[in-house]
């Protein structure tokens, strides 16, 4: 599904275009619920049929904004107000308010058990998610970098800020465990069901935060290869390979993992004057970069003998793209297969 300001278009894997709908208003995010799509725009809220664009209900009375998250029955995001905005969660079968809390969101996350918020005076608020109202509160001033991730697994609230990976009791917000890092430049930011990952502008540092194991690893060299001089974008990790975004560029950039030696590629981005980056996402034999600032999506597809297109590799992945990938030369033996990508989980994280 892509978003272009004003336009919804669904299209299937291979890029055909199954719908068409047209907005007056800028649309600023999606969110899913089983088989339809919530459309956050400027002017309102609407719950589309995904299967083919059917408007099932559409209200223009919350004037509502990112974050955004969906559960079960219930959406979570913040609702504008003139100087400032609020929280505001909404039924899904009908939009209508189950509640609103006084706080700016800058990530949030939903479990079972509690609606966690963070701020940008970095604070952390866990609320009741069927009433709103607050369980208990973190204040983190000392934290002068920021929360730069947030999420809920079974009773941990994994917190990442500057000084590493703090460990939570959801339930009270107790401090179970301090994982302290290394502090590295421009870090972004990702957690699993295991592992939290931090992409620098030329480190990376992999830590299990269940056992608090934490591996930090120089990809100063690779980056200078690669041509990666400006701070990375969004990212993602699967288990043969390292991709991110340059951050305000125009290139994906992929790094190979594992014992073999790494093998690094990058492929032109177009839209590079609006960009806003979304992490990649691996779906099937399909990689896809979504751009939410100029509209759409770069998708590649893992087919090596794909007549016609520019093949770039890496190890256990083949990325053929029709932009201008450029391959580098392998630091060691890679694997020549073109193995089709793992399809990528998707861990309950904050937005």
């Amino acid at each position: 599904m892509v978003a272009v300001t004003g336009t919804l278009e669904c299209r299937d894997g291979r890029g055909r275009k199954s719908w068409r709908r047209d907005w007056a208003t800028r649309i600023e995010a999606l969110g899913f619920w089983g088989e339809d799509v919530l459309v956050v725009a400027s002017d309102g809220l609407s719950r589309l049929r995904i299967s083919d664009g059917r408007e099932i209900w559409q209200t223009t009375r919350l004037s509502v904004g990112l974050p955004l998250v969906v559960d079960n029955e219930m959406i979570v995001l913040a609702q504008r107000v003139p100087g400032s905005s609020s929280l505001l969660a909404a039924s899904l079968p009908s939009c209508a308010t189950l509640w609103r809390a006084p706080i700016s969101p800058a990530r949030l996350v939903i479990s079972s058990q509690a609606v966690v918020v963070t701020t940008h005076l970095n604070v952390i608020h866990s609320l009741e998610p069927t009433t709103g109202a607050e369980i208990w509160r973190l204040e983190m001033p000392e934290e002068v970098g920021g929360i730069r991730g947030i999420a809920v697994i079974g009773k941990t609230v994994i917190v990442v800020t500057r000084s590493g990976v703090r460990l939570l009791a959801v339930e009270d917000g107790a401090l179970r465990r301090h994982i302290v890092l290394p502090e590295i430049a421009t870090p972004n930011c990702q957690i699993t069901t295991e592992q939290v990952f931090l992409l620098g502008q030329t480190d990376f540092i992999e830590v299990n935060w269940r056992s608090g194991r934490a591996s930090h690893e120089s990809l100063r060299s690779e980056m200078l290869t690669l041509g990666s001089t400006v701070h990375t974008g969004p990212f993602l990790v699967t288990k043969e390979a390292l991709l991110w975004v340059s951050e305000g560029g125009a290139q994906l950039y992929g790094l190979s993992r594992g014992a073999r030696g790494r093998r690094g590629w990058r492929a032109g981005l177009e839209g590079a004057l609006l960009p806003n980056w979304s992490p990649p996402a691996i779906c099937g034999s399909f990689l896809y970069v979504p751009n939410l600032g100029a509209g759409g999506v770069h998708v590649f597809e893992s087919s090596p003998s794909k007549s016609g297109s520019n093949i770039v590799q890496f190890e256990g992945i083949a990325a053929t793209s029709k932009g201008n990938g450029n391959a580098l030369p392998p630091k060691g033996k890679t694997s020549r297969g073109g193995a089709r990508p793992r399809r990528a989980g998707t861990p309950e994280t904050g937005v």
